[in-house]
């Protein structure tokens, strides 16, 4: 890769290739030019976006759910820090409760490419159970499928609603009694 400036002034970041080729018996260099600027650039933001993110983004290869990469809120989230979770699996560190649960989530997400607000259960590092809406998407990286995934922890507001419901239940109770 290089960076040139554009007759406007405008500096470009190109990949160049080359090679020698033989044209009518003469050998000539052959060389291809690829402007990439766009696409740097969109990969600069998506990082930015990443790991400014308040939710817990993480992206894993589909086929052994490797962790390549995990944001800030997903470390703060689950508690294990970034060096524990990148090149570990999931079932292994003990994050999802069980193989066969990672694997049902993995072949819903290979059959329809995407899902939206899958409820699951994972562990936090001190072993506290989560109850988690995951969302995620098959992108491939470097010809390999892999997974970015996000996820929303719904513990607290289905503890909150559960206790709201019994609060209402015992309230309707006293009224009919009293």
């Amino acid at each position: 890769e290089m960076r040139f400036r554009a007759k406007s002034g405008v500096l470009r970041d190109v990949r160049v290739s080359s090679g020698l080729v033989e044209i009518d018996g003469e050998p000539c260099v052959l060389v291809l030019a690829s402007d990439i600027t766009e696409s740097k650039r969109a990969g600069e933001k998506f990082v930015k976006v990443f790991h400014a993110s308040p939710e817990p983004i993480s992206i894993s290869r589909l086929r052994d759910g490797l962790y390549l990469d995990v944001n800030n809120a997903f470390v703060e989230q689950f508690g294990w820090g970034r060096e524990e979770l990148i090149g570990r699996n999931p079932v292994d560190l003990g994050l999802w409760s069980s193989r066969s649960d990672r694997q049902r989530w993995a072949a819903q997400l290979r059959k329809s490419g995407r899902l939206r607000n899958a409820e699951a259960h994972l562990n936090t590092r001190a072993g506290e159970r989560r109850i988690v809406l995951v969302s995620a998407e098959l992108i491939l990286i470097e010809g390999e499928e892999c997974i970015i995934g996000m996820v929303i922890d719904i513990t607290e507001q289905l503890r909150t609603r559960k206790a709201l419901q019994g609060s209402e239940a015992r309230l309707k109770e006293a009224q009919r009694i009293g």
